[in-house]
């Protein structure tokens, strides 16, 4: 890996290239900036414009694998020092288990988690009603983790490009990158709908579209698109109080906002689309989608045969899908909406009638092992990657910039980052962390981040650091 540090200037020929202005492209982005190191950051669309703006609000480190752990807590501290204040203010996340099987998955995950000092709670059915008032549906419990916590990411990504923008970060909006300009097998830049642009390194930070940027340079990502949903909506009464403002009940999560509106997603609202990738990789995700065959369902449809029109990724000299479709919103499913809707009123019929405010959809980047990708392309000098965060960017996708300009600077990244190298599915017969049907959960969060709990144990022993509490 060629050795970054200090060895930038104001030359475009020394600057880092960002492709992706959510919220990994622009953590990127302003931790390469605080070291120095000049920036251009290119988005096809607008700042945020896809998942990043759009995500549940939830920051949570509950039911993440033991790898990504760290990552999470790296990601929390991020966020501390960039939203102080909204640090304080947030909800925490309670996680209820419907029945004692998954209340016995939370304490398992909780003895994992003390391990690398994460401290958590676990409620009593009698505790979790009292945080949950006029609940409709009875619990076995829950479990509080202290570091989740929540926010509007609307709020989050303009804090990061008014950071950004203060440290002389240039982000241009509608410039869609269509390949990368290569040189004897190294990186130099890319080709823009406008031209090329010189630089010494690139950074995809292009959540869904990833797998297509890659393919056009050669590489085979194995990542699946799943397009999940979510609505805001206004109840009649306030919430009440000792009412918690983000918790995951009976397959619904939700997130409260403090202008009286509720964000509500289903952990059955996954639709899997199935496109000429999703059977391409199918044996690969087998027993993740076996697993939580009742969360995802496969969905065949026009993206199909749109996908199967795309060529390789690379449009050097013509128009390209990146500019086609600049933002991947799909429609929201009318169904869905109200479904999404009737399952929220059914659970708290005391905040009475219900407006529905707002509805969207988006695309995940789903992985077969559940884990990111942070990694250099060992084939490609140049050429880092960042993506894969299944459907859960806000907990971790400000540590994922953080780590993967670490890896542009030639610096050693905060925490270990080898379980998500880009080539660990050619070196490995099985994906990287273990049992797929273990981690499965992980993959199935998408935009209401409901997790499954189970995990194997974390590499090093200590005593737990959950507390049984009864309220």
């Amino acid at each position: 890996m060629p050795e970054y540090s200090n060895s930038f200037s104001d030359s475009s020929d020394f600057r880092v290239i960002v492709v992706g202005a959510g919220v990994t492209g622009l953590s990127a982005a302003i931790e390469l900036a605080e070291a120095g190191v000049p920036v251009l950051l290119l988005e096809k669309g607008d700042v945020g414009g896809e998942q990043s703006n759009y995500a549940l609000g939830w920051v949570r480190t509950t039911g993440r694998q033991p790898a990504e752990i760290p990552v999470s807590l790296l990601n929390r501290a991020r966020f501390d020092a960039l939203m102080p204040d909204a640090a304080r203010l947030a909800y925490g996340v309670l996680f209820c288990a419907k029945d004692e099987a998954q209340r016995t998955r939370l304490e398992q995950w909780a003895d994992v988690a003390a391990q690398y000092g994460v401290k958590t709670r676990l409620l009593d059915a009698a505790g979790t009603a009292a945080r949950l008032p006029g609940c409709t549906v009875g619990t076995a419990g829950a479990l509080l983790t202290e570091v989740d916590t929540s926010i509007d990411p609307r709020r989050l990504v303009q804090a990061l490009v008014a950071r950004a923008t203060a440290l002389g970060v240039e982000i241009l909006t509608r410039r869609a990158v269509r390949a990368l300009d290569m040189t004897a097998g190294a990186v130099r830049g890319v080709v823009t709908e406008t031209g090329i642009e010189r630089g010494a390194a690139v950074v995809l930070a292009t959540g869904a579209w990833t797998r297509l940027v890659l393919q056009g340079a050669g590489y085979t990502l194995p990542s699946v698109k799943v397009r999940s949903s979510l609505v805001r909506i206004r109840t009649a009464a306030r919430l009440p109080p000792g009412f918690i403002g983000c918790a995951g009940v009976a397959g619904v999560g939700y997130r409260a906002d403090p202008d009286g509106t509720v964000v509500v997603g289903l952990e059955s609202g996954n639709r899997l689309e199935v496109t000429p990738d999703a059977l391409r990789f199918a044996p690969r995700y087998l027993p993740m989608w076996w697993a939580h065959r009742g969360e995802i369902s496969p969905s065949l449809g026009r993206t199909f045969f749109d996908e199967l029109c795309v060529g390789r990724g690379s449009y050097q000299g013509r128009t390209s899908a990146y500019e086609q479709k600049r933002t991947l919103r799909p429609e929201p499913r009318r169904a869905l909406t109200q479904l999404t809707i009737s399952r929220f009123a059914e659970l708290f019929p005391l905040l009475g009638d219900i407006e529905p405010v707002e509805s969207w959809a988006g695309y995940l980047d789903m992985t077969p092992d559940g884990l990111p990708v942070i990694s250099a392309v060992e084939r490609t000098p140049g050429l880092f990657v960042a993506t894969g965060l299944n459907g859960s960017g806000l907990g971790t996708g400000l540590a994922v910039g953080s780590l993967v300009a670490s890896l542009v600077m030639g610096r050693t990244p905060e925490t270990d980052v080898s379980p998500f190298r880009l080539d660990r599915w050619s070196r490995l017969a099985q994906p990287a962390g273990g049992n797929p049907e273990k981690h499965a959960a992980q993959s199935t969060q998408a935009t209401t981040g409901l997790p499954g709990v189970a995990g194997p144990s974390a590499p090093t022993q200590a005593s737990s650091c959950t507390e049984n509490a009864p309220q």
